[in-house]
């Protein structure tokens, strides 16, 4: 048969920042 109707679009994106980065570390060995 014919595929089905396309699901819903899925959540957007947040915007473009470092917003999911851990806060910056010194380099291992510091």
């Amino acid at each position: 048969g014919q595929a089905g109707a396309p699901g819903q679009d899925g959540e957007s994106g947040s915007e473009g920042a470092c917003d999911h980065c851990p806060p910056p570390r010194t380099a291992p060995g510091y």
